[in-house]
């Protein structure tokens, strides 16, 4: 059976001489295991279409064990973004949370539009790199069920306090008296970068190349929720962060 879908390419493992085992991120299916037989040969139609980050059309055949790639059609390669290393690591982030919280054959439609439109305003350096990350982090975790709620008081209702902190595990708001109540790890949040959390929640990609934010403020929301994807998804080694962090800091 062949299967049409848009698709984008999250890795490229080698097989054999100059086959390929592609990990692919595809609107209908969700993450699958994809053969693609000779795509790593220099002489090979499916080369281009087969690379990390490339956004293609995909003709699939539906195996016993694994799909086998039986046509790709480039639609976007985001060969630009291989030129800026920041915006290279960042892609490289996304790769990672999406290839983390995906499952086989299970498809997330939203998650998947969220991917590619940010891809590519990333490569087209709308907005800071900041507010990107920022961004698909909230909404990544917002699409993938882990979203944490930023409305109020988790446990009481409340929408007034003088001081927030987020908890961890939990995944709510804490006011200031119940603090106190709530047992785990929590993270002060201050009221303007709750504000801008739940903007970013929900905020279209066109609009944030107008966004300014003062660095301290992204900072904080970097750091908190950096920490509670961690915590959520249940990993802290993020080979693209930690590498992020060393370009930031010049090496």
């Amino acid at each position: 059976m062949l299967v049409k879908t848009e698709g984008i390419v999250l890795k490229n493992m080698k097989y054999k001489e100059s086959d390929g085992i592609l990990t692919v991120f595809a609107r209908k299916l969700g993450k699958v295991s994809v053969m693609a037989r000779g795509a790593r040969s220099s002489k090979s139609q499916h080369l281009a279409g087969a690379q990390p980050l490339c956004y293609s059309d995909f003709v699939l055949y539906k195996g016993k064990s694994m799909y086998t790639l039986n046509n790709v059609d480039p639609i976007h390669n985001h060969y630009k973004l291989r030129e800026d290393l920041d915006a290279l690591s960042i892609a490289s982030f996304f790769i990672e949370l999406v290839d983390t919280v995906t499952i086989e054959g299970q498809s997330n439609n939203r998650l998947f539009t969220l991917f590619v439109e940010s891809l590519g305003a990333l490569e087209r350096k709308e907005g800071e790199y900041a507010l990107h990350i920022l961004r698909f982090l909230l909404q990544f975790l917002k699409f993938s069920g882990y979203e944490p709620y930023l409305k109020g008081c988790n446990q009481c209702g409340t929408g007034n306090s003088p001081q927030w902190v987020l908890n961890m595990e939990e995944g709510g708001l804490l006011c200031q008296r119940c603090q106190g109540e709530s047992p785990g790890l929590a993270k002060p949040l201050s009221k303007k970068g709750i504000r801008l959390a739940n903007f970013l929640m929900v905020i279209d990609i066109e609009d944030l190349r107008e966004l300014k934010v003062h660095p301290k403020l992204l900072k904080e929301l970097e750091e908190v929720f950096q920490r509670y994807m961690m915590i959520h998804l249940d990993k802290t080694n993020f080979k693209s962060l930690d590498f992020l962090s060393k370009i930031r800091k010049g090496y």
